[in-house]
This record gives C-alpha cells, sequence and structure tokens, in this order.
C-alpha cells in the first residue's frame, strides 16, 4: 500500500492541558478523500513550515477524519500543534505508513500496551478490535504513564471497559503512586499478569526502549514474533 499525498485542514481540536497534549482531527480538503490505512499505522504531517514529522492515527479506519494525540516536547512542530495551531489552519497529510497493523479476523486473546501518545495507535486498534465481526476474544489495554495527570483518557477507556465485558483497561503508573492504579513499568505489569503468553497477540506503541522491553518480555514468555505488532521490526504477520 503506497502512501498518498492529501491537502486537508484542522476540524476539531481538544486540549489534555495537564498531559501538555492536544487531540486533533484532520480532515481532507473537498475534492480529496481519507487515504486507505489500517488501524495501528501513521501518517507524516506538514504544517507551518515544519518539516513533515510522525503521527500515530488515534482512530479506527470508517471516520471522515484522521485523529492525532500530539504532545507538546518544547520545540518545533509538537509545540506549535500544542500551543498554536488553530481549527481552519492546513497542512499535507501523508499516509499510510507503518507495520503495526491490527490483523482483521484474529480470535486471539489480545493485549495492547501503551506508553505516552502511543495510546493513539492503541485508541485506534482497539477500536478496530471492538467493531470486528469476526472477533469475540478479550481485549486488555496496557496504559502507561509517569503521573496520573498523563493518563489523558482515562475517564473515557474506563467507560468502556464497563460498557463492553470483552475490554479490560490497567493502567500503570511507573513515577508516582496513587489508589486505583499499579505502580511500576507498562510492560512489566503485562507479563506479570500473563507469564504464558503463547496463545495471545500482542500490539505495542511508545518509546523505542519500553517497545524493545516489551518484545524482550513477550519472546521471553512465548509469545510467537509474528504475534507480536510494533514498529520496531517488520516480521510477516501471522493471522491464526
Amino acid at each position: 500500500m503506497s502512501a498518498l499525498s492529501i491537502p486537508a485542514r484542522v476540524t476539531g481540536i481538544e486540549d489534555f492541558t495537564d498531559a501538555r497534549l492536544r487531540r486533533i482531527n484532520v480532515t481532507p480538503e473537498p475534492g480529496h478523500a481519507l487515504p486507505p490505512y489500517e488501524a495501528g499505522q501513521y501518517a507524516m504531517l506538514s504544517f507551518a513550515g515544519f518539516e513533515p514529522r510522525p503521527f500515530s492515527i488515534g482512530n479506527a479506519p470508517g471516520s471522515p477524519h484522521l485523529e492525532f494525540h500530539i504532545r507538546d516536547s518544547g520545540t518545533g512542530a509538537s509545540a506549535h500543534a500544542v500551543k498554536q495551531m488553530q481549527i481552519g489552519d492546513s497542512l499535507i497529510l501523508q499516509a499510510p505508513f507503518g507495520h503495526c497493523r491490527y490483523v482483521q479476523g484474529c480470535d486471539r486473546p489480545t493485549l495492547a500496551v501503551a506508553g505516552g501518545s502511543g495510546l493513539s495507535c492503541m485508541k485506534a486498534i482497539i477500536e478496530a478490535a471492538l467493531s470486528d465481526p469476526e472477533r469475540r476474544a478479550a481485549l486488555t489495554l496496557y496504559v502507561g504513564a509517569r503521573r496520573r495527570e498523563d493518563l489523558y483518557l482515562d475517564a473515557s477507556l474506563r467507560e468502556l471497559a464497563l460498557s463492553d465485558p470483552r475490554f479490560t483497561y490497567l493502567p500503570v503508573l511507573s513515577d508516582s503512586a496513587a489508589e486505583g492504579f499499579r505502580h511500576g513499568l507498562v510492560a512489566d505489569a503485562m507479563a506479570q499478569d500473563h507469564p504464558d503468553l503463547s496463545r495471545f497477540r500482542i500490539y505495542g506503541a511508545g518509546p523505542v526502549d519500553m517497545m524493545r522491553h516489551l518484545t524482550d518480555l513477550a519472546v521471553a514468555g512465548g509469545a510467537q514474533k509474528a504475534h507480536i505488532h510494533t514498529d520496531l521490526h517488520t516480521t510477516s504477520v501471522k493471522p491464526g
């Protein structure tokens, strides 16, 4: 699937001030359509004179817009997007990219592990999995953050877990302790809960070191590399 370059416009902004993050909706200009993509992939966005930057797509296919979760890194494109971008701003969208793609029709129990704004990628995969008519297996999302304030979708994910018995949400805090939250590294929490990972399909998105640690733990727990999906590697997808 080759990437397409499309003129687009910002059509929605939601601020998560405590997490220094914005959720931004991007819609193609009239006469253009969104590129075909799969849940878990990312796009390159170019705006305000900055070089194109990769951002995970935060919603499953089927919407008229693409959703992006952009955290303010303090400078450059991310700082502009969080502090200065406005509805109506134009940009260039290139997509799709990436190998961390939802596997349609797989009924293996699934673990999704997210760190920071990598939650956007996992959110898209969760949406795709819960709407997949061929899927009935359980889906567990582990979300790692430094502080409780960084869990910007905590309320909505708790509501989803209450509304869909297939879905479990487990937040993990690494730098602070709070009642109702696990403490430690998010990949460690996954491995502690599931010492035998041979029957699972695993998706992950977040900082590179976190994804390396997740992959090492998953392989040590018996998961097949073809059932581990991050953008660290491009192993062939095994559908079963």
